[in-house]
């Protein structure tokens, strides 16, 4: 077992109050006390936060068939497809422009080192 695994280990152990350190490598454990207060059994916790289903809901709730329910989420990939489009069709679009930009720079880059070259022979 790799050292510093057992190490953390033991010092988890010292943190929640488990165990004590009796002398430098020496461990022991400590007795257990007893919690003063209980906490809320779930079933009490379940029922005070959940509330009851009623007749009144399960009447409201649309019920819906499997074909239905396909045929909805077909049509939402259908939007996204069309979503997805515009997307790719914009980022080309933007990839042109960048494209334009940089060649734009490159014919600046020539016309910058031909007038270096011209100011050079001057001197």
């Amino acid at each position: 077992m790799d050292f510093k695994i057992l190490q953390g280990c033991i010092n988890s152990l010292k943190d929640s109050a488990l165990i004590r350190e009796t002398s430098r490598g020496m461990f022991q454990r400590v007795e257990v006390k007893e919690k003063l207060e209980e906490p809320m059994p779930r079933t009490e916790l379940a029922k005070s936060t959940i509330a009851p289903i009623t007749d009144r809901t399960l009447a409201t709730a649309p019920t819906k068939t499997p074909i239905e329910i396909l045929s909805e989420i077909s049509a939402r990939v259908v939007a996204l497809n069309g979503e997805l489009k515009k997307i790719a069709s914009d980022i080309e679009t933007a990839a042109i422009v960048i494209e334009e930009g940089m060649a734009e720079n490159e014919e600046n880059l020539g016309k910058l080192k031909q007038l270096q070259s011209i100011l050079k022979s001057l001197t």
